[in-house]
């Protein structure tokens, strides 16, 4: 399918998903990153015209290939930047602060092994943040743990143990309110992503495989999102959104856009309804899916690019504040922008 094609398939499940906006449900908020962009958007998941605002660049320090997202227990966007393809604009987190709409950089990682994917955060006020290493860069290894990220001195190290991420990037993650941990665990070839999604318990240690599927060659998990004993992951190899009852480890199909890499960042409405992130490149979509897995069509007809990592937040009525809807989690993807692969 070609571009042109893609965005007049987009527009449409736009017209068909339109009566959203006058039904009585609570608005979220929806923050963006795109990759190929390099900016940072907010939509409001109740409009109807899919108005999209641009948060960032406005100024001063800016993003180069955003590829992770999170909200943080402060309250507060964390950004994973995994730079510039040559490593000459190193990687990094950076935090957004939506009052004043700026950044600052909360640590800066290593080119070589440590550009981000997902960004997650243990329990607590003071969680550690935890992060994915990025497949599409090759990058394999332990989860990461970065302590300090909200005051002092930021300090990144290795949180998983053992050697079951040794061959795979961790490009989704999910934590659970007693700290258990779930990875995408995927490997990427060049042109296929395939893998299962991993637990850990609260220290890092591997416990086994929380989500795999009957047909391993087409799942190839990215995104992931927790919600009570139900996980969801994005798969990118199929363009599928899977479900999991914990624990497992049985994925089966939830939803599906129909094509490889346009699903990847994934992220849950207050009301049960999933955002999807297209990592391909070709169609910039934000696919939106009902709660019982059907797509309503695209979030907005605006051209996200490459989707980095999607976040839902809601207003907090006395305050104007924001809190997070669901899991605190987002998972971010990057893949270098160019010809579709084979069989697109």
């Amino acid at each position: 399918m070609t571009y042109r094609s893609n965005r007049l398939v987009a527009a449409t499940l736009l017209i068909l998903g339109a009566a959203w906006g006058p039904q009585a449900v609570r608005a979220d908020l929806v923050y963006a990153v795109s990759l190929s962009l390099g900016g940072l958007y907010r939509f409001d998941s109740n409009d109807s015209s899919g108005t999209v605002t641009t948060l960032q660049p406005s100024g001063g320090l800016t993003l180069t290939s955003p590829s992770a997202l999170a909200v943080g227990p402060d309250g507060n966007l964390y950004i994973g930047d995994s730079g510039s393809p040559d490593g000459s604009i190193a990687p990094k987190i950076l935090r957004y602060a939506p009052g004043t709409n700026t950044l600052s950089n909360v640590v800066t990682l290593s080119a070589a092994s440590q550009r981000p994917a997902a960004i997650a955060f243990k329990p607590g006020a003071n969680g550690d943040m935890l992060v994915g290493r990025n497949p599409f860069y090759g990058n394999t290894g332990p989860v990461l743990k970065v302590t300090g990220w909200n005051g002092g001195s930021p300090a990144v190290s290795n949180y998983t143990t053992g050697t079951s991420l040794d061959q795979s990037s961790s490009p989704g993650l999910a934590v659970a309110a007693d700290g258990t941990l779930y990875v995408s665990a995927s490997s990427y070839d060049g042109q296929n992503i395939t893998g299962t999604v991993r637990k850990f318990d609260s220290s890092g240690a591997v416990v086994g495989t929380a989500a795999s599927s009957a047909t391993p060659s087409t799942y190839g998990p990215a995104g992931l999102v927790l919600t009570g004993t139900t996980l969801y992951s994005a798969s990118v190899q199929d363009g599928a959104i899977y479900t999991t009852t914990l624990p497992g480890p049985t994925a089966t199909v939830f939803g599906a856009v129909g094509g490889p890499y346009e699903v990847g960042p994934l992220a849950r409405l207050s009301g049960g309804e999933l955002l999807a992130g297209s990592v391909s490149g070709y169609t910039g979509s934000i696919y939106r899916f009902s709660t019982a897995g059907t797509l309503l069509g695209v979030a907005s007809s605006f051209d996200f690019g490459q989707v980095g990592g999607i976040v839902t937040v809601v207003p907090e009525p006395a305050t104007g504040f924001v809190l997070v809807a669901g899991a605190v989690l987002a998972a971010g993807m990057v893949r270098r922008r160019g010809p579709p692969a084979a069989g697109r």
